[in-house]
């Protein structure tokens, strides 16, 4: 299972939601040789304890993922701590980020994932928000 990541940039407000095959990801981030080349961000030793790891891995998380909007930084934030679930037979844990920004109408968007991470498949959503009377009909365009 491949790692994915759903961009949801909207006014005012951008949020990653992030599935991570987070064993294959440990994995990596335990290669010390991974580390000492600068291909992964931290290294995480057999002996760290299971909420060390957990700690570990949210740093590199949220200090390794950048976001830039209309050529300005975004600072993010855990939004939510880590869930399992489980999809087709595979494991994955699910990572939400979030951070406002002060673009009404963002232009331009960056992401940069980990290293660590592997490839991600990325999805970028800007929703359109429309009222729409009982029985209305609405044609949104893109």
């Amino acid at each position: 299972q491949n790692n994915s990541a759903q961009v949801i940039l909207r006014d005012g407000q951008l949020e990653i939601r992030l599935l991570v095959d987070r064993e294959k990801w440990i994995k990596s981030l335990q290669n010390a040789q991974g580390w000492l080349t600068g291909q992964t961000n931290a290294f995480i030793s057999p002996e760290m304890t299971g909420a060390e790891v957990t700690e570990a891995t949210l740093k590199v998380l949220v200090n390794n993922t950048k976001v830039i909007v209309n050529q300005k930084i975004l600072l993010l934030r855990l939004h939510q701590a880590a869930q399992k679930s489980v999809d087709a037979g595979h494991s994955l844990t699910q990572y939400r980020l979030s951070s406002p920004h002060p673009f009404s109408n963002p232009e331009s968007l960056s992401v940069t994932f980990p290293a660590s991470l592997g490839d991600v498949y990325v999805s970028v959503v800007r929703p359109q928000y429309q009222q729409m009377n009982a029985g209305e009909t609405h044609e949104f365009t893109f």
